[in-house]
């Protein structure tokens, strides 16, 4: 992971001093550039995921008994049941494992106007009344802007059943052409 001032844009591989960043988000190494010019032109980003090849585990902590098949969380592969007991009864942990994340996304702030989005790329723009809009490039190469009036996150996406190394290649390429757009931006006024 990388890290990037709040307010400065500074770019950081980490520290080891108590609270150094307190002051600093933190960000996938391979997208951390495109992230810091993004944001260095005023193109606010609220999260950010270069995709991941391999799967989380996560926990859960419930008060109900449950078992890997009658759990509410998908992908439970484990529950166990704690020594520690509450008001309400035991308490049980829910193990279970995210999807592999196999594409490449950024949120930036709400009603953020992109000129342009790269290619390879598309818009998906969570509207305030929950509804969801997804934005193409036109076939002419000319961009569907004026409708981002919500938060938007660009997003590529690569083929979930690519062998690991044509993953990575494909995942660089579209961070390197995220880079390149995000060069290409012009800064935004203010």
């Amino acid at each position: 992971m990388a890290f990037i001032h709040k307010q400065t844009f500074e770019l950081i591989q980490g520290s080891n001093i108590d609270h150094y960043l307190d002051d600093y988000f933190e960000v996938d190494d391979l997208i951390a550039a495109p992230i810091q010019i993004l944001n260095q032109k005023g193109y606010t980003t609220l999260f950010s995921c270069a995709g991941h090849p391999f799967t989380t585990v996560n926990e859960m902590m419930v008060d109900f008994e449950t078992t890997p098949e009658t759990s509410p969380v998908p992908n439970t592969f484990r529950v166990e049941t704690l020594m520690t007991a509450t008001e309400e009864g035991m308490m049980h942990r829910i193990l279970s494992h995210d999807n592999i994340n196999r594409y490449t996304d950024i949120t930036f702030a709400k009603n953020t106007q992109l000129p342009h989005f790269p290619a390879g790329f598309f818009i998906k723009l969570d509207q305030d009344d929950g509804s969801r809009l997804y934005l193409w490039e036109n076939d002419d190469g000319n961009q569907i802007t004026d409708a981002l009036h919500g938060t938007a996150t660009l997003t590529k996406r690569y083929d979930a059943d690519a062998p690991l190394f044509d993953f990575y290649a494909a995942q660089l390429d579209g961070i390197r052409t995220l880079y390149e757009w995000a060069l290409s931006l012009p800064k935004i006024q203010t």
